[in-house]
Protein backbone atom coordinates (compact mmCIF):
# COMPACT_ATOMS: atom_id res chain seq x y z
CA UNK A 1 0.00 0.00 0.00
CA UNK A 2 3.08 2.39 -0.80
CA UNK A 3 3.72 2.34 3.61
CA UNK A 4 6.77 0.72 4.99
CA UNK A 5 7.81 0.90 8.94
CA UNK A 6 11.37 1.13 9.66
CA UNK A 7 12.62 -2.51 11.84
CA UNK A 8 13.46 -0.23 15.01
CA UNK A 9 11.05 1.14 17.43
CA UNK A 10 11.72 3.43 20.73
CA UNK A 11 12.31 0.63 23.30
CA UNK A 12 9.90 2.18 25.61
CA UNK A 13 7.88 -0.39 28.05
CA UNK A 14 4.12 -1.21 28.18
CA UNK A 15 2.45 2.12 29.07
CA UNK A 16 -0.78 -0.30 30.36
CA UNK A 17 -0.54 -1.38 33.83
CA UNK A 18 1.89 0.89 34.80
CA UNK A 19 0.16 3.01 37.94
CA UNK A 20 -1.67 1.39 40.52
CA UNK A 21 -4.34 2.76 43.10
CA UNK A 22 -5.98 1.47 46.41
CA UNK A 23 -8.94 -0.88 46.40
CA UNK A 24 -11.18 -1.76 48.73
CA UNK A 25 -13.46 -5.34 48.18
CA UNK A 26 -17.35 -4.27 48.68
CA UNK A 27 -19.89 -6.34 49.70
CA UNK A 28 -21.93 -8.43 46.62
CA UNK A 29 -23.34 -11.43 45.13
CA UNK A 30 -22.12 -12.78 42.13
CA UNK A 31 -24.76 -12.19 39.74
CA UNK A 32 -23.88 -14.11 36.87
CA UNK A 33 -21.16 -15.81 35.40
CA UNK A 34 -20.28 -16.28 31.79
CA UNK A 35 -20.90 -19.98 30.96
CA UNK A 36 -18.27 -19.44 27.90
CA UNK A 37 -15.61 -19.75 30.37
CA UNK A 38 -16.92 -22.51 32.57
CA UNK A 39 -14.18 -24.62 33.71
CA UNK A 40 -11.47 -22.12 32.27
CA UNK A 41 -11.54 -19.31 34.46
CA UNK A 42 -8.48 -18.67 36.51
CA UNK A 43 -10.92 -17.02 39.21
CA UNK A 44 -13.41 -18.44 41.73
CA UNK A 45 -16.93 -17.51 40.99
CA UNK A 46 -19.82 -18.90 41.50
CA UNK A 47 -23.50 -17.27 40.96
CA UNK A 48 -25.51 -16.59 44.14
CA UNK A 49 -22.05 -16.25 46.56
CA UNK A 50 -20.20 -13.12 47.40
CA UNK A 51 -17.33 -12.67 45.19
CA UNK A 52 -13.65 -11.99 46.17
CA UNK A 53 -12.77 -9.83 43.46
CA UNK A 54 -15.85 -6.82 43.34
CA UNK A 55 -13.04 -4.01 43.94
CA UNK A 56 -13.99 -0.67 44.59
CA UNK A 57 -11.08 2.55 43.92
CA UNK A 58 -10.60 3.56 47.93
CA UNK A 59 -8.44 3.10 50.93
CA UNK A 60 -8.76 1.79 54.26
CA UNK A 61 -6.87 0.90 57.14
CA UNK A 62 -5.35 -2.65 56.66
CA UNK A 63 -6.49 -2.83 53.32
CA UNK A 64 -3.77 -3.86 50.25
CA UNK A 65 -5.74 -4.54 47.46
CA UNK A 66 -4.77 -2.11 44.31
CA UNK A 67 -6.04 -1.69 40.90
CA UNK A 68 -4.17 -0.63 38.04
CA UNK A 69 -5.34 3.07 36.01
CA UNK A 70 -4.90 4.11 32.89
CA UNK A 71 -5.32 7.61 31.09
CA UNK A 72 -8.94 8.41 30.31
CA UNK A 73 -10.29 5.19 31.90
CA UNK A 74 -12.06 7.06 34.69
CA UNK A 75 -14.58 4.38 36.01
CA UNK A 76 -12.63 0.82 35.24
CA UNK A 77 -9.43 -0.48 36.80
CA UNK A 78 -6.91 -3.19 35.85
CA UNK A 79 -7.17 -6.57 37.75
CA UNK A 80 -3.96 -7.70 35.86
CA UNK A 81 -2.74 -10.19 32.93
CA UNK A 82 -3.52 -13.90 32.97
CA UNK A 83 -3.59 -16.19 29.61
CA UNK A 84 -6.84 -18.08 29.28
CA UNK A 85 -9.83 -19.32 26.90
CA UNK A 86 -13.00 -19.37 26.87
CA UNK A 87 -14.49 -23.10 26.13
CA UNK A 88 -13.89 -22.63 22.09
CA UNK A 89 -10.40 -22.11 22.42
CA UNK A 90 -10.34 -18.03 22.02
CA UNK A 91 -7.68 -16.59 24.06
CA UNK A 92 -7.83 -13.80 26.79
CA UNK A 93 -5.04 -11.81 28.30
CA UNK A 94 -6.07 -8.28 30.13
CA UNK A 95 -8.81 -8.68 32.97
CA UNK A 96 -10.49 -5.44 34.16
CA UNK A 97 -13.22 -4.21 36.32
CA UNK A 98 -16.05 -1.68 35.16
CA UNK A 99 -17.61 0.47 38.20
CA UNK A 100 -15.34 0.54 40.54
CA UNK A 101 -14.76 4.52 41.45
CA UNK A 102 -14.80 7.77 39.97
CA UNK A 103 -10.95 8.43 38.61
CA UNK A 104 -9.40 12.04 38.00
CA UNK A 105 -8.49 12.60 34.42
CA UNK A 106 -5.37 14.85 35.11
CA UNK A 107 -2.64 12.95 33.46
CA UNK A 108 -1.59 11.16 36.36
CA UNK A 109 -4.84 9.40 38.07
CA UNK A 110 -5.92 9.61 41.05
CA UNK A 111 -8.74 8.98 43.22
CA UNK A 112 -11.39 11.27 43.15
CA UNK A 113 -13.37 12.65 45.95
CA UNK A 114 -16.05 11.51 46.41
CA UNK A 115 -15.86 8.12 44.77
CA UNK A 116 -18.73 8.59 42.61
CA UNK A 117 -21.63 10.94 42.20
CA UNK A 118 -24.81 11.91 40.32
CA UNK A 119 -24.18 12.76 36.86
CA UNK A 120 -25.36 16.66 36.84
CA UNK A 121 -23.35 17.49 33.96
CA UNK A 122 -24.62 14.93 30.99
CA UNK A 123 -26.88 12.94 33.08
CA UNK A 124 -25.94 10.20 30.32
CA UNK A 125 -24.14 7.57 33.03
CA UNK A 126 -26.41 8.70 36.20
CA UNK A 127 -23.69 8.52 38.22
CA UNK A 128 -20.29 9.04 37.71
CA UNK A 129 -17.52 5.97 38.44
CA UNK A 130 -20.53 3.52 39.10
CA UNK A 131 -22.46 1.24 36.37
CA UNK A 132 -25.84 0.34 36.35
CA UNK A 133 -27.13 -3.32 36.16
CA UNK A 134 -28.81 -3.29 33.34
CA UNK A 135 -26.41 -1.51 31.11
CA UNK A 136 -23.52 -4.26 32.43
CA UNK A 137 -26.05 -6.58 30.94
CA UNK A 138 -26.29 -5.10 28.19
CA UNK A 139 -23.00 -4.98 27.26
CA UNK A 140 -22.25 -8.79 28.33
CA UNK A 141 -25.74 -9.78 25.66
CA UNK A 142 -24.14 -7.76 23.03
CA UNK A 143 -20.67 -9.06 23.37
CA UNK A 144 -21.40 -12.37 23.03
CA UNK A 145 -23.82 -11.86 20.53
CA UNK A 146 -20.79 -10.34 18.01
CA UNK A 147 -18.74 -13.22 19.74
CA UNK A 148 -20.66 -15.49 17.94
CA UNK A 149 -20.92 -14.10 14.58
CA UNK A 150 -17.19 -13.52 14.33
CA UNK A 151 -16.93 -9.90 15.28
CA UNK A 152 -13.70 -9.51 17.42
CA UNK A 153 -14.93 -7.97 21.04
CA UNK A 154 -14.38 -7.95 24.86
CA UNK A 155 -16.34 -10.71 27.09
CA UNK A 156 -18.02 -10.15 30.53
CA UNK A 157 -16.73 -12.51 32.78
CA UNK A 158 -18.98 -11.81 35.51
CA UNK A 159 -21.29 -9.01 37.14
CA UNK A 160 -20.88 -8.69 40.83
CA UNK A 161 -24.40 -6.80 42.23
CA UNK A 162 -23.11 -4.46 45.07
CA UNK A 163 -24.41 -4.27 48.57
CA UNK A 164 -23.07 -1.08 49.89
CA UNK A 165 -20.99 1.62 48.36
CA UNK A 166 -17.99 3.43 49.72
CA UNK A 167 -18.73 6.98 50.94
CA UNK A 168 -16.14 9.01 52.21
CA UNK A 169 -16.97 11.44 55.39
CA UNK A 170 -14.26 13.95 56.30
CA UNK A 171 -10.83 11.82 56.30
CA UNK A 172 -12.68 8.30 57.14
CA UNK A 173 -14.50 6.13 54.61
CA UNK A 174 -17.28 4.62 55.59
CA UNK A 175 -19.33 1.37 53.92
CA UNK A 176 -23.03 2.47 53.37
CA UNK A 177 -25.77 -0.20 52.67
CA UNK A 178 -27.23 0.59 49.25
CA UNK A 179 -30.67 0.23 50.75
CA UNK A 180 -29.62 3.41 53.59
CA UNK A 181 -27.93 4.93 50.30
CA UNK A 182 -31.89 4.90 48.99
CA UNK A 183 -33.09 6.29 52.12
CA UNK A 184 -30.92 9.47 52.44
CA UNK A 185 -31.48 10.25 48.49
CA UNK A 186 -28.27 9.57 47.40
CA UNK A 187 -29.29 6.83 44.77
CA UNK A 188 -32.00 6.52 42.67
CA UNK A 189 -34.43 3.62 43.23
CA UNK A 190 -34.04 2.52 40.13
CA UNK A 191 -30.50 2.41 39.75
CA UNK A 192 -28.95 -0.99 40.26
CA UNK A 193 -24.83 -0.43 41.05
CA UNK A 194 -22.50 -3.22 40.01
CA UNK A 195 -19.06 -4.00 39.07
CA UNK A 196 -18.85 -6.08 35.64
CA UNK A 197 -15.43 -8.00 35.23
CA UNK A 198 -14.40 -8.28 31.84
CA UNK A 199 -11.65 -9.61 29.51
CA UNK A 200 -9.95 -8.92 26.51
CA UNK A 201 -6.66 -9.61 24.67
CA UNK A 202 -5.02 -6.31 25.33
CA UNK A 203 -7.66 -3.37 26.95
CA UNK A 204 -4.92 -1.01 25.29
CA UNK A 205 -7.01 1.37 23.07
CA UNK A 206 -6.24 3.76 20.24
CA UNK A 207 -6.84 6.71 22.17
CA UNK A 208 -4.90 5.85 24.91
CA UNK A 209 -1.16 7.30 24.79
CA UNK A 210 0.80 4.04 23.04
CA UNK A 211 4.72 3.10 22.94
CA UNK A 212 5.83 1.08 19.85
CA UNK A 213 5.78 -1.75 22.71
CA UNK A 214 2.16 -1.56 22.74
CA UNK A 215 1.86 -2.24 19.53
CA UNK A 216 3.95 -4.94 19.07
CA UNK A 217 2.38 -6.54 22.04
CA UNK A 218 -1.01 -6.24 20.09
CA UNK A 219 0.65 -7.91 17.18
CA UNK A 220 2.02 -10.37 18.99
CA UNK A 221 -1.34 -11.48 20.54
CA UNK A 222 -3.39 -11.62 17.20
CA UNK A 223 -0.09 -13.79 15.84
CA UNK A 224 -0.33 -15.85 19.01
CA UNK A 225 -3.98 -16.48 18.06
CA UNK A 226 -3.71 -18.19 15.04
CA UNK A 227 -5.53 -18.24 11.94
CA UNK A 228 -4.73 -15.51 9.13
CA UNK A 229 -2.84 -12.72 11.27
CA UNK A 230 -0.21 -10.11 10.78
CA UNK A 231 3.73 -10.82 10.42
CA UNK A 232 4.51 -7.44 10.51
CA UNK A 233 3.75 -3.79 11.13
CA UNK A 234 2.88 -2.88 7.67
CA UNK A 235 0.61 -6.35 7.58
CA UNK A 236 -1.01 -5.40 11.07
CA UNK A 237 -2.20 -2.36 9.22
CA UNK A 238 -4.21 -3.85 6.64
CA UNK A 239 -5.48 -6.40 8.96
CA UNK A 240 -6.65 -3.72 11.15
CA UNK A 241 -8.78 -2.33 8.48
CA UNK A 242 -10.41 -5.26 7.46
CA UNK A 243 -11.17 -7.01 10.91
CA UNK A 244 -12.66 -3.27 11.72
CA UNK A 245 -14.76 -3.05 8.30
CA UNK A 246 -15.75 -6.81 9.28
CA UNK A 247 -16.87 -6.18 12.64
CA UNK A 248 -18.47 -2.50 12.44
CA UNK A 249 -20.45 -4.35 8.82
CA UNK A 250 -21.11 -7.47 11.15
CA UNK A 251 -22.60 -5.98 13.85
CA UNK A 252 -25.11 -3.73 12.24
CA UNK A 253 -26.73 -6.45 9.98
CA UNK A 254 -27.34 -7.93 13.27
CA UNK A 255 -28.83 -4.81 13.68
CA UNK A 256 -27.20 -3.04 16.58
CA UNK A 257 -25.19 -0.11 16.61
CA UNK A 258 -22.70 1.27 18.71
CA UNK A 259 -23.66 4.65 18.85
CA UNK A 260 -20.62 6.36 20.65
CA UNK A 261 -17.57 3.95 18.66
CA UNK A 262 -14.39 6.42 18.39
CA UNK A 263 -10.62 5.29 18.58
CA UNK A 264 -11.37 5.07 22.91
CA UNK A 265 -13.63 2.11 22.15
CA UNK A 266 -11.42 0.06 19.66
CA UNK A 267 -8.46 -1.76 21.61
CA UNK A 268 -4.59 -2.20 19.39
CA UNK A 269 -6.08 -5.56 18.80
CA UNK A 270 -9.45 -4.39 16.86
CA UNK A 271 -11.59 -5.32 19.66
CA UNK A 272 -15.35 -3.13 19.72
CA UNK A 273 -15.79 -2.77 23.25
CA UNK A 274 -17.79 -0.68 25.58
CA UNK A 275 -21.35 -2.19 24.49
CA UNK A 276 -23.26 -0.94 27.30
CA UNK A 277 -25.15 1.52 25.41
CA UNK A 278 -25.03 -0.59 22.29
CA UNK A 279 -28.80 -0.65 20.64
CA UNK A 280 -30.86 -3.17 18.43
CA UNK A 281 -33.05 -1.61 15.77
CA UNK A 282 -36.68 -1.71 17.20
CA UNK A 283 -35.57 -0.58 20.33
CA UNK A 284 -35.14 3.15 18.60
CA UNK A 285 -36.87 5.45 15.93
CA UNK A 286 -35.85 4.00 12.56
CA UNK A 287 -34.74 7.26 11.89
CA UNK A 288 -32.49 7.54 14.97
CA UNK A 289 -31.20 3.96 14.22
CA UNK A 290 -29.94 5.40 10.58
CA UNK A 291 -28.36 8.16 11.70
CA UNK A 292 -26.71 5.95 14.42
CA UNK A 293 -25.49 3.31 12.09
CA UNK A 294 -24.16 6.26 10.16
CA UNK A 295 -21.72 7.87 12.80
CA UNK A 296 -20.85 4.50 13.28
CA UNK A 297 -19.17 4.16 10.34
CA UNK A 298 -18.99 7.78 9.78
CA UNK A 299 -18.67 9.86 6.46
CA UNK A 300 -16.37 12.58 5.44
CA UNK A 301 -17.51 15.28 7.53
CA UNK A 302 -17.42 12.77 10.39
CA UNK A 303 -13.88 13.01 12.56
CA UNK A 304 -14.90 9.77 14.05
CA UNK A 305 -16.57 6.27 13.83
CA UNK A 306 -14.98 3.65 11.71
CA UNK A 307 -13.54 5.92 9.35
CA UNK A 308 -12.14 8.37 12.06
CA UNK A 309 -10.42 5.21 13.73
CA UNK A 310 -8.76 4.10 10.60
CA UNK A 311 -7.18 7.76 10.37
CA UNK A 312 -6.53 7.36 13.49
CA UNK A 313 -4.46 4.20 13.45
CA UNK A 314 -2.69 5.06 10.75
CA UNK A 315 -1.63 8.30 12.14
CA UNK A 316 -0.77 6.59 15.85
CA UNK A 317 1.79 3.64 13.55
CA UNK A 318 3.26 6.21 11.67
CA UNK A 319 4.27 8.70 14.50
CA UNK A 320 4.87 5.29 16.99
CA UNK A 321 7.46 4.29 14.12
CA UNK A 322 8.15 6.87 11.92
CA UNK A 323 6.67 6.42 8.82
CA UNK A 324 5.05 8.41 6.21
CA UNK A 325 1.86 7.75 5.49
CA UNK A 326 0.57 10.02 2.52
CA UNK A 327 -2.84 11.17 1.61
CA UNK A 328 -3.32 8.37 -1.18
CA UNK A 329 -2.55 5.71 0.95
CA UNK A 330 -4.95 7.25 3.48
CA UNK A 331 -7.31 6.97 1.10
CA UNK A 332 -6.99 3.35 -0.20
CA UNK A 333 -7.51 2.76 3.78
CA UNK A 334 -10.70 4.29 3.71
CA UNK A 335 -11.89 2.35 0.20
CA UNK A 336 -10.89 -1.03 1.85
CA UNK A 337 -12.16 -0.21 4.97
CA UNK A 338 -15.86 0.65 3.13
CA UNK A 339 -15.76 -2.11 0.88
CA UNK A 340 -15.58 -4.28 3.68
CA UNK A 341 -18.14 -2.78 5.97
CA UNK A 342 -20.86 -3.08 2.85
CA UNK A 343 -20.05 -6.59 1.59
CA UNK A 344 -20.25 -7.48 5.31
CA UNK A 345 -23.32 -5.19 6.33
CA UNK A 346 -25.69 -5.38 3.21
CA UNK A 347 -25.63 -1.32 3.84
CA UNK A 348 -24.62 1.46 1.92
CA UNK A 349 -21.71 3.11 3.37
CA UNK A 350 -22.44 6.92 3.43
CA UNK A 351 -21.78 9.43 1.34
CA UNK A 352 -20.04 12.60 2.06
Amino acid sequence: MGVEFPAQARETPLSSGRDKLPALALDNTVLEVNPAFDGTLPFDLREGTRGDLALFFGEENGSDKELGVREFHWRSGDLGKVIFRDTAGRKYRDVDLKGCGYLRQTGVESIHNPQWEQDTTSGYYGYLGLLDKDRAQNDSYVSELLTANGVRTHRSLAIFELKELPVSGGETLKRVPIPELREQGLLDEKYKPVIQMRAFGTKTRLGEPATAADFDDAISLIRSEGGTSPATRLEYLDWFIETLGTGIGRMHKLGYVHRYLTERNVTLDCRIVDLDAAKKAGDMPEGEWEEARRRDVAHKRHKRGGRGVVAYVAAELGRTFRADIGYLAIEELYRRFEDVYVKESGFPFPGA
